[in-house]
């Protein structure tokens, strides 16, 4: 994870005053968006064409036409999860990590930049990147010491890339009394809201994130909050006890059977009760969860707990939208991404409880096409690259809880590679 790479780039991209002259004149850029989230499986990096709309130019649209799934590298991810457990050390290995995760991210980089280069045309060409980071901890208000960190260095992708870098989303709502997450609530506004029809759009990565738009409202009536677990016990379990990275397409969940006491536990957590704005991390749903299922490993198959955490998982997201979403009785579909839209059992385990929550007219399915349910959350980002670029705010006050709209992240210059004389 050390030293320096070459990527297939000609020469250097646009400069700084380049790309921020070219977003406030609200031309078309193509913007690299790049995450990684609480399962740490692997880094997703979306090559979007973001501009404003013809028809409505307060608002942006994105097209995703190019998706790199990276995966982590297996000894930063266990550096990573380190750091999770939070034992001794803990701050020397995130200290390292930032460089680390930053050419985890440049390497993964350079096939969006391969693949435009290949394209043959400088439209074609990202002019920024722009990077979430890997999430160490995040702990937000109420708290005493409410933060967040997004562990990664964005100037070593500048380097690596010539290009622009803009990072750090979350701290600038945080500062505005917000709980930095979620911010992906932006994009759906500008991407999926309809004018007759009111749309809900559930992310189900580590942690599960729902959008309600709101038909033909503005982006004060976007609704947006974690509703907790999504797929991070059933990842973890089955790293502990399968030796797999995650339990493929739910199919061990599909054969177990639910054990009530652990699920009833679990959906006692005060989280589920608190109104939104809210938002969480695998620090509170997954690790002492894990821990309750290994005492109780001789007395039950591990399918079982498998199927109680995707049971737990479905309850959370229907009960997060009959007890938290006014307009949930006018919801008819639930459209989800992220990797656990690709769980058929789940999104079915989702569909039941919403009906046995009271919703039955609701129907769960795919947001779309593979590309666009694998691309939402990098995509996501960098629309709000864009709009940081453009000095537009990109944060949604009435999801995160902070008093006002405000500009995100910072931005990195371009490394550029000067000649030598």
């Amino acid at each position: 994870m050390s030293g320096a790479s070459t990527y297939p780039m000609k020469g250097n991209g646009p400069g700084l005053i380049d790309v921020l002259l070219a977003a406030q004149a609200g031309r078309p850029l193509m913007i690299l968006g790049m995450m990684s989230g609480t399962s740490v499986d692997g880094i997703d990096a979306a090559l979007c064409r973001i501009a404003p709309r013809k028809d409505a130019p307060d608002r942006l649209h994105a097209e995703t036409v190019f998706l790199v799934d990276e995966p982590i590298p297996d000894v930063l991810r266990q550096r990573i999860f380190e750091v999770f457990h939070n034992g001794p050390g803990s701050l020397e290995i995130a200290t390292g990590l930032g460089l680390a995760v930053g050419r985890a991210y440049a390497t993964a980089a350079a096939e969006a930049l391969k693949y435009s280069e290949q394209q043959g045309s400088w439209e074609d060409r990202p002019s920024a990147v722009a990077v979430h980071g890997q999430t160490l901890w995040h702990s937000p208000p109420p708290g005493p010491w409410p933060g967040t960190f997004q562990c990664i260095d964005p100037s070593v992708i500048a380097d690596m890339t010539g290009l622009t870098v803009v990072g750090d989303f979350r701290r600038a709502d945080m500062a505005a009394g917000g709980q930095g997450a979620p911010l992906v609530p932006f994009y759906d506004w500008n991407q999926y809201s309809h004018p007759e029809e009111t749309r809900a759009i559930l992310n189900i990565g580590g942690i599960a994130n729902i959008t309600v738009l709101p038909a033909g409202r503005g982006l004060e009536a976007v609704t947006g909050f974690d509703t907790g677990p999504g797929n991070v016990l059933m990842d973890l379990l089955a790293q502990r006890f399968m030796g797999k990275p995650c339990d493929h397409n739910g199919a061990a969940a599909h054969q177990g059977q639910i054990i009530p006491q652990l699920l009833n536990s679990w959906m006692q957590m005060d989280y589920f009760h608190r109104q939104p704005p809210k938002s969480t991390g695998r620090e509170v749903m997954g690790m002492a969860q894990l821990e309750q299922c290994v005492a109780l490993i001789n007395r039950h198959p591990v399918s079982d707990f498998l199927a109680t955490a995707a049971e737990w998982t479905a309850q959370t997201i229907a009960w997060a939208l009959r007890d938290y979403v006014p307009q949930a009785p006018q919801v008819r579909q639930i459209l989800v991404a992220g990797g656990g839209a690709l769980n058929a059992p789940l999104l079915q385990r989702i569909e039941r409880c919403c009906g046995e929550a009271g919703l039955p007219q609701i129907q769960v399915q795919p947001v779309g096409g593979h590309l666009e349910v694998k691309a939402r959350e990098a995509a996501a980002f960098a629309m709000i690259g864009y709009a940081t670029l453009a000095g537009r705010p990109g944060n949604v006050p009435a999801a995160t809880g902070a008093d006002r709209s405000m500009i995100l992240g910072t931005i990195s210059p371009p490394g550029y590679r000067f000649p030598s004389r």
